[in-house]
C-alpha cells in the first residue's frame, strides 16, 4: 500500500499533470522506468487505476481502498480521481 499511497500523493500534487515514469521510479525507490511501468501494470490489473490509451501521463484512480495523509496533515478519503 505504500507505493499506492505514494502514487496518490504524486497524482494529487501534480496539478493536473500525471507523474512521469522517472518521478514514479524515484518515489517508489525503483531503479528504472521499466520497473515503474510494470508496477503501474500491476495496479491497473488490480483495478486500482486505469491508464487511458493515447493520453500521455494520464492516470485515473478508480478505487482507493485506504485513506491517505498528505504532508500538510490532511486526510484524503477514498474517491475516484482523473488526471488528463
Amino acid at each position: 500500500w505504500q507505493r499506492f499511497t505514494a502514487l496518490l500523493r504524486l497524482v494529487r500534487a501534480g496539478g493536473g499533470v500525471g507523474p512521469s515514469y522517472d518521478e514514479l521510479a524515484a518515489a517508489w525507490g525503483l531503479r528504472s522506468r521499466a520497473a515503474a511501468s510494470r508496477m503501474l501494470d500491476r495496479l491497473e490489473a488490480a483495478g486500482l487505476i486505469h491508464r487511458p490509451r493515447y493520453r500521455a501521463r494520464a492516470i485515473v484512480v478508480t478505487r482507493c481502498p485506504v485513506p491517505v495523509a498528505t504532508p500538510a496533515g490532511d486526510v484524503l478519503l477514498p474517491m475516484a480521481e482523473t488526471l488528463h
